[in-house]
């Protein structure tokens, strides 16, 4: 028996750091949303544990998707074995959520094979001990998301396309929020989810922020590159998460691919995706 996942990344659309916490964790605030582009994975049952990847190094155990197996299989004495084949299409530290995207994927697909019969909120409080992110993945929904992910509230209701520009760049997530400074006003995100819910566009573009843009800016030279070019053809373009992919949204696919063309024509390659709007 095999079992198939689509494991689908993020982006977001606001990103606000509240402070930091006793444990060294920040607190956060943001409005996340899944997209289109995905990774697929494949489970099915094997002699032995292993994963399988088109990345040669995220094979075997320096794959998430390793841990995530052996979490599983401890925390309910599974005495069977799996193949993951990860057919990776979203970038390798980009701020799309790949990694937890897998990881969740991986969650439910174990959660089929294994008939463990686990709701989805069992599965999220398990992908909140292997990453932040992972909660969010698991349920594959629009939401506002807070504390340092597990809080999760859904908020249905943007509907649009979304052009993606990867820099081709890692950058170091612990280093942009060791970097962040806390000593200033914090944005509000009230009209955010007002206009997210009217699924207006043009408007929401005009006020979505990253609060560690600036900084991955400011340590990042290639992303400070890369984003000085796309802001000449579209002004609304911004980073999702600590980065390095800059995205900006349009209301219909055509906008979007007249920019993806105009991109191409200055040598930034980018990506069309569908936000999805629906629990998927």
């Amino acid at each position: 028996m095999e079992v198939y996942e689509k494991a689908y990344a993020k982006i977001n659309l606001t990103l606000n750091v509240l402070g930091k916490r006793e444990d060294g964790y920040h607190d956060l605030l943001m409005i996340m949303t899944p997209i289109s582009l995905m990774d697929e994975l494949i489970i099915e049952d094997s002699h032995c544990d292993d994963v399988s990847c088109n990345i040669d190094e995220l094979n075997g155990r320096n794959n998430i998707v390793f841990k995530t197996i052996e979490t599983i299989k401890s925390s309910y004495d599974i005495d069977r074995s799996v193949k993951v084949t990860v057919n990776k299409k979203i970038p390798i530290g980009a701020g799309l959520g790949g990694g937890s995207a897998d990881c969740a994927a991986t969650l439910r697909g174990l959660n089929k094979l294994w008939e463990l019969n686990l709701s989805l909120d069992e599965l999220a409080d398990i992908g909140l001990e292997l990453g932040a992110d992972v909660p969010f993945c698991v349920y594959n929904r629009q939401a506002v998301v807070s504390g340092i992910g597990e809080q999760i509230k859904f908020i249905d209701g943007l509907s649009s396309y979304v052009v993606l520009v990867n820099p081709n760049e890692q950058v170091s997530t612990k280093r942009i929020f060791e970097s962040t400074d806390l000593n200033y006003i914090k944005k509000h995100i009230d009209q955010h989810i007002s206009l997210f819910r009217e699924n207006d566009i043009s408007s929401l573009k005009k006020i979505l922020f990253n609060d560690l843009q600036d900084i991955t800016l400011s340590i990042s030279s290639e992303c400070r590159k890369i984003y000085e070019i796309i802001n000449d053809v579209d002004d609304s373009f911004l980073m999702t998460g600590s980065g390095s992919t800059f995205f900006s949204i349009y209301s219909n696919y055509n906008k979007a691919n007249k920019i993806a063309e105009i991109l191409s024509k200055k040598g930034i390659n980018s990506i069309v995706a569908t936000i999805m709007c629906n629990n998927c």
